[in-house]
């Protein structure tokens, strides 16, 4: 399923850093691609974003950023650590797309 998280991440990289889209407009493109996601697909996101080097660091900033899981039903995960230590991981995250970083 890699090129799935690969082809999501980078649409949200492309809304998230293209100089054609405005900061207001940012978060109506986001929306529009979130409204297209399932709960299962959710479910995967959300574990793909905690594999360092997969998901983590960027994809879970831009999740974090526009909200990707705002929809997600977290009575989907059997076990609630899982959706603490995602909520904890995306509260922590910092924006790797800046200088520097």
């Amino acid at each position: 399923m890699n090129h799935y998280f690969r082809q999501l991440y980078h649409i949200f990289k492309y809304v998230h850093l293209s100089p054609l889209i405005t900061d207001d407009r940012r978060s109506f493109y986001t929306s529009l691609i979130r409204a297209q996601l399932s709960q299962n697909e959710l479910y995967a996101i959300v574990y793909n974003s905690l594999i360092p080097g997969y998901g983590s660091p960027k994809f879970l900033f831009l999740i974090k950023q526009y909200d990707v899981v705002k929809n997600f039903n977290p009575g989907n995960i059997p076990d609630p650590i899982i959706w603490r230590f995602f909520n904890a991981e995306k509260e922590s995250v910092s924006d790797p797309f800046l200088a520097g970083h």
